[in-house]
């Protein structure tokens, strides 16, 4: 009986070593997901309404206060469509010039 006790005893170990609780040092970070509260918006980023249209060779946005160059892609595509455009206004000279960042299609 006694030389069963021993093998028994390392048996039981091995096989219940993995349902043990154990104290141990994270090696790695614990993981956080990060979550969007808000996304911030640059005070010069503003959007404008109206439609695009040909002008001196590029397209140009035409809203109730004035007409604006596009510049940052192609919009050949949208050319004649009624758009809301999420940009800022960069002066290049004495004209001021729309940077375009979003396009959204209204109609």
């Amino acid at each position: 009986m006694k030389n069963l006790v021993r093998p028994i005893t390392i048996a039981a170990c091995l096989a219940l070593s993995g349902y043990a609780y154990g104290v141990s040092n994270s090696t790695e970070p614990p993981q956080i997901d990060p979550v969007k509260i808000g996304a911030k918006v640059k005070k010069e980023t503003q959007i404008f309404h109206g439609i695009v249209k040909e002008l001196d060779g590029g397209m140009a946005l035409y809203t109730e206060k004035g007409v604006y160059p596009l510049i940052g892609g192609e919009f050949d595509i949208i050319n004649g469509k009624e758009v809301n455009i999420i940009g800022k206004i960069v002066e290049e000279g004495t004209v001021k010039k729309l940077a375009v960042s979003r396009i959204q299609l209204t109609k």
